[in-house]
C-alpha cells in the first residue's frame, strides 16, 4: 500500500466513488419503479374488491327486503290462522 496519495489518485478515487453511488442510485430508481407498478396493481385490486363489496351490499339489501316481505306475510298468515282458531273456539266447533 502506498503511503502517499497523489492528486491524480485522489481524483480517480473520487470518480470511482461517484460512479459507485450513481450505480446505487440507478438500482434504487429501478426498485422505486417496481414498487410504483406494484402499488398501482394493489390499488387496482382494492378498487375491484371495493366494487365487489358494493355489489354484495346491494344484494344483501335486496335479500333483506325479501326477508322483510316474507316476515310480514308469515305474520299475516299466523294472525289469520289464530283468528280462525279463535272463531272456531267461540263458535264451538
Amino acid at each position: 500500500m502506498r503511503k502517499s496519495w497523489t492528486d491524480e489518485r485522489l481524483d480517480d478515487l473520487s470518480l470511482r466513488v461517484e460512479n459507485g453511488f450513481a450505480q446505487v442510485d440507478s438500482r434504487f430508481a429501478e426498485v422505486d419503479a417496481r414498487f410504483d407498478k406494484l402499488e398501482d396493481k394493489v390499488d387496482t385490486r382494492f378498487e375491484a374488491i371495493g366494487e365487489s363489496l358494493e355489489q354484495m351490499d346491494a344484494r344483501f339489501d335486496k335479500l333483506e327486503g325479501r326477508f322483510d316481505k316474507l316476515q310480514h306475510t308469515l305474520v299475516q298468515v299466523s294472525l289469520t290462522m289464530l283468528g280462525g282458531v279463535l272463531v272456531a273456539l267461540f263458535l264451538g266447533h
